[in-house]
């Protein structure tokens, strides 16, 4: 390695770790933090991204990374300069006030959603809501995009995505996904008696626990807690912190949330410690984390393996509720389709109609077509547009979610990107591990967990998303089929229906 390099790392350093810090305060402001130090948590999450953004827009740091370009020879180096020079290039557009202001802003802005979406009082937060746009839209023209300012957005969380893109991924899979939901509805019901009962907290953190560790989650490096909306925060693959809600009505919520953010924990797990707190860390873009958290949440946990392999543990814990079920009605249960109010409760088939009207809806506020103020009647109605169901009230509505008050403006289209991969992905691993059904049925998904570290894992966010799809798959770029071609087969045979 040669001194230009040795020299610039030197100088990441320090910043990637104070990165770490954030992340752990964000963690600690949603699950420990008492409810009165938002706004000196606001204040101490501003400054601390004032001196990130200082030291990352240092005139010495950008030449240190010039000559470290310049002097660069072995590949890994020139990968880890690649994501400093996109860190740098992101924020130098920035201006200083901006950064601050806006992680200020953020930062009360969820505390103010909490509050909003307890009491139901969507007036309580619409003043942060319009703040939290406003400062977005600044931070897409300083950015700046070549067709659409969303662009400027989405391109944060997916490199390489657009507008134009989304709208081309959703077109080829609304149509036959409106299909199947369709169909669905004109199809006998599968019963969910199973679920239609109360079960306790204490034994539905134990169940998600268990379930965490039969997926290989490392405890050693990782913890779960609760929070008001679920959540994985990495400050290094050593310190995951993932959180999951509990509702005694509906068990299911603690299970798969639980799942999901577990393949947000396990790809935070999976990349080398010595890229801990460096540009290498972490993951590649959030498409590409989502279709890991999916793809344990929905292509395993939802499937009859794994009910086969675990629903015993399941019936110990809860031996009243379960008498008398196997582990084929916890599968059917788990897979009934019908439109609801919650994102994070949706089944596999409708969800993504929820992710659509979300992008929708973020889209025309980032282009004032959409004024903040009209959010919950524009809500309202393309949901019943979207979905044919009319929320009650706003926090069964447009405060079900926590994204727009930490400014995750552009983030919502990388669930079905993530969909998307995680289909591609699952195919390429059907081939390469042929008694993978045997073995989840066994309760064995580290041959699966063994493979993902291999293929993706191991990369942290050395490669770009196209990069990692091209490499983890044996060759393909996104494509929207293999998902399509998964829900149809998977529901046409659960509810008996003929694929068009």
């Amino acid at each position: 390695m040669s001194e230009a390099v040795t020299h610039f790392k030197d100088l990441c350093s320090p910043i990637w770790n104070l990165y770490s810090v954030r992340s752990l305060l964000y963690w600690d402001q949603q699950v420990l933090m008492p409810s009165g130090g938002g706004g000196a948590r606001a204040n101490q999450i501003a400054a601390l991204e004032k001196v990130c953004h200082g030291m990352l827009t240092d005139t010495k740091f950008k030449d240190s990374l010039q000559r470290a370009e310049e002097a660069a020879g072995e590949d890994i180096d020139k990968r880890y300069l690649r994501s400093a020079r996109r860190a740098y290039d992101l924020a130098s557009k920035l201006p200083s006030r901006l950064v601050e202001e806006r992680a200020r802003a953020t930062s009360l802005a969820v505390e103010a959603w909490v509050e909003a979406k307890k009491n139901n009082d969507f007036k309580h937060f619409l003043p942060h809501l319009r703040t939290v746009f406003d400062l977005t839209r600044e931070v897409a023209e300083h950015k700046g995009y070549a067709e659409h300012p969303y662009d400027a957005l989405i391109d944060e969380y997916e490199p390489g995505m657009t507008t134009k893109k989304i709208d081309s991924l959703f077109g080829g899979i609304l149509p036959p996904l409106v299909q199947l939901v369709q169909g669905i509805a004109a199809a006998r019901p599968i019963s969910r008696k199973i679920l239609q009962q109360p079960f306790g907290f204490e034994g539905q953190h134990e169940f998600s626990r268990y379930l965490l560790e039969q997926i290989g989650f490392d405890f050693n490096r990782g913890r779960l807690d609760q929070s008001a909306h679920p959540f994985c925060a990495s400050s290094t693959s050593s310190d995951v912190r993932m959180t999951d809600r509990l509702d005694e009505w509906l068990v299911t919520m603690s299970i798969f949330g639980s799942l999901h953010e577990g393949g947000h924990g396990l790809y935070e797990q999976g990349y080398p410690a010595e890229w801990n707190s460096t540009p290498l860390g972490g993951g590649c873009s959030l498409g590409i984390h989502e279709s890991q958290s999916r793809m344990w949440e929905n292509f395993v946990g939802r499937s009859l393996p794994f009910w086969k392999a675990h629903f015993p543990k399941m019936r110990s814990i809860f031996p009243q509720q379960l008498w008398g079920y196997g582990p084929e009605d916890m599968f059917r249960a788990v897979n009934y389709v019908e439109p609801s109010f919650i994102r994070v409760e949706a089944d596999e088939v409708t969800y993504t109609l929820h992710i659509v009207m979300r992008y929708e809806l973020e889209r025309d506020m980032i282009t004032k077509a959409l004024d903040p103020a009209d959010l919950p009647d524009a809500w309202n109605e393309k949901m019943q547009k979207t979905l044919g169901v009319r929320p009650p009230t706003d926090a069964l509505g447009c405060l079900q979610d926590i994204h727009w008050s930490d400014g995750l403006i552009g983030y919502f289209p990388t669930y079905s990107i993530g969909n998307v991969v995680a289909a591609q992905l699952w195919n390429k691993i059907g081939k390469d591990l042929p008694d993978l059904e045997s073995e989840i049925t066994r309760g064995n998904n580290l041959g699966l967990l063994d493979w993902l570290r291999k293929n993706l894992h191991r990369y942290g966010s050395s490669v770009l998303p196209e990069e990692a799809i091209f490499e983890a798959t044996g060759g393909e770029e996104l494509d929207h089929r293999p998902f399509v071609d998964y829900l149809w087969d998977k529901f046409s045979r659960l509810y008996e229906i003929q694929r068009p």
